[in-house]
């Protein structure tokens, strides 16, 4: 009897067993392909901006469009539309442009740190708004990312960014000068809020972690590919994402032309992102995701 009995559940038992390994192996591919989702990862060009190093301009911009990747331009607000070789370089490669607004003008208060810390509430948001106008009417878009003049921020910016909408701001993780120091650490809002998700003014904060050049000139050095590799990949471990701030001073010669070597350099760098596409995916700075497992 006890025999018949086990002769009848064994089949059944079998297949149970075959259906949880199965599930079990289903779940285990599942958790592999979590782990080997891709990083996201951003190149942000700043001092975008009317007559000045033009050429440079278009020709970063063509070098993204040719390598079909994503770019986000940090667009001077109150020197743009006039350049109209650069605006329609623009224009015609919108497809893979993103605009952010790098402020009304570029200016230092008598210190040396950017206006945006010493002048008015008033004055801020009104050179904020002046510049996003501007910026609308030249490209038909709005900016709802903000990259601060030398990343320099503070609450105040903050609050009026909240105000007048912006959802991202991109600084950077560390001063041109003092480098173990952080422009935006993230942890400085109430509550403590990570790189990548909101802040208090449900702000999230984007830091470039990455740069071809921290100390950006015309005729200065790139960095080789390498650091720049390893400043991403520190990037990725500390936040979970990247953000890689280039400027056209990195690839001018101390003429203020075009460096071709130095936009070879760039091509190198770019192509080398591409052959990793299966571990980074390039985003616009509103698309950034903290992605960590």
């Amino acid at each position: 009897m006890k025999s018949s009995i086990w002769h009848n559940l064994f089949p059944q038992l079998l297949i149970g067993f075959a259906l949880w390994h199965y599930a079990g192996s289903g779940n285990a591919a599942a958790d592999v392909a979590q782990d080997i989702e891709p990083k996201t990862i951003a190149f942000r060009f700043d001092d975008v901006q009317d007559s000045w190093l033009t050429e440079t301009q278009q020709a970063v911009i063509k070098l993204f469009a040719k390598e079909n990747l994503k770019l986000s331009l940090a667009v001077v607000g109150g020197y743009i539309g006039k350049d109209e070789s650069l605006v329609e370089e623009i224009r015609a490669n919108r497809k893979i442009l993103s605009l952010a607004n790098h402020g009304l003008h570029a200016k230092n208060a008598a210190d040396g740190r950017s206006l945006l810390l010493s002048q008015s509430a008033e004055d801020t948001r009104e050179d904020l708004r002046t510049a996003e106008n501007n910026i609308s009417s030249v490209f038909g878009a709005t900016a709802r990312t903000f990259i601060p003049h030398q990343n320099e921020f503070d609450q105040n910016t903050l609050k009026i960014l909240r105000d007048l909408g912006y959802t991202h701001i991109s600084s950077a993780c560390r001063k041109h000068i003092g480098w173990d120091d952080c422009m935006d650490d993230c942890s400085y809002a109430t509550g403590g809020a990570s790189c990548g998700t909101p802040d208090e003014f449900g702000l999230i904060h984007i830091p470039s972690g990455a740069s071809a050049n921290w100390q950006p000139m015309p005729g200065g050095e790139i960095y080789p590919i390498e650091r720049i590799l390893q400043e991403i990949d520190d990037s990725i471990r500390r936040y979970c994402f990247a953000v890689v701030m280039l400027h056209p001073q990195d690839f001018s010669t101390v003429e203020e032309t075009l460096d071709p070597a130095k936009l070879e350099s760039l091509r190198a760098l770019l192509n080398e992102i591409k052959a990793r596409a299966e571990s980074l995916q390039v985003v616009w700075l509103e698309e950034i995701e903290p992605r960590c497992r």
